[in-house]
């Protein structure tokens, strides 16, 4: 993986020393991020990047690899740690595991169309530097982080449903800051603009014009010439709601998806 840099995020490096256990253990591989809330509003005093400077070269035993600050009528994003790195955000087995975004606001405040916005572009980097096939759900308390249960990665998470996390209140899809059905569904739809996916055993893109069954070899082949990557073809549900947010949804689709 050669992509541990957001290109379009400020780089704001946070002390070495707040990464890693007993010294050692600095990156680990990532299946999914965590979704936090800062608690402040900035004001004309604070100046964000003098703000998270002081946050994270505090005493305090916290640091994350992102920050979605506000900005003027838009957002900014600040980078902090290289996306392997093991940050002190989420407790132990969540800062082995996934990547901390801490994002400007007080709970229960949703955030701005600007601040979602860039977390979409960001999300949307994360998956592809780090190889995962798809963005694949919400995680939850019962989901296992540990060595000995291999994901293909792509899985987020809201700060109090990390497993093993201690309690905390910084919960944005509990406390509405960020709808979580809308989230997946912008990340997912993004994906199937190039790529295929199957329902009930038949194959479909998404085209300007709608969905189109992909019939047989041929028409395959010629998709293909047109940048289509059936060896990452998804398999949904025939009540996904992605499929209600596209040009035409499942119900309009004729013949065997119905």
């Amino acid at each position: 993986m050669s992509d541990l840099w957001f290109p379009d995020a400020i780089r704001l490096d946070g002390p070495a020393s707040k990464t890693g256990y007993n010294g050692a253990t600095k990156t680990h591989p990532k299946v999914g991020v965590c979704l936090h809330t800062m608690g402040y509003e900035s004001t004309p005093e604070w100046n964000d990047a003098t703000t998270l400077h002081n946050a994270l070269f505090s005493g305090r035993e916290a640091s994350w690899t992102f920050s979605i600050c506000k900005f003027m009528n838009g957002s900014v994003l600040y980078q902090h740690y290289p996306l392997d790195a093991v940050c002190w955000a989420q407790g132990y087995q969540g800062n082995l595991w996934l990547i901390g975004i801490e994002t400007e606001g007080i709970a229960p405040g949703k955030f701005t169309e600007a601040q979602y916005e860039l977390l979409v572009k960001l999300l949307r980097w994360i998956k592809e530097a780090q190889g995962w096939p798809e963005w694949y759900g919400i995680g939850f308390k019962g989901f296992v982080l540990s060595e000995n249960v291999l994901y293909d990665g792509g899985y987020l998470w809201e700060h109090n449903a990390v497993p093993g996390a201690p309690a905390t209140n910084c919960a944005v899809f509990t406390h509405g800051q960020v709808d979580p059905e809308r989230l997946l569904r912008d990340l997912r739809e993004e994906e199937m603009q190039t790529t295929p996916f199957s329902v009930a055993g038949h194959t479909y893109v998404l085209t300007e014009t709608g969905f189109l069954h992909v019939h047989d070899n041929a028409e395959q082949a010629r998709l293909e010439r047109m940048g289509y990557d059936f060896s990452k073809t998804q398999v949904l549900r025939s009540d996904d709601p992605v499929l209600d947010h596209c040009p035409v949804t499942y119900r309009e689709i004729p013949g065997p998806m119905r």
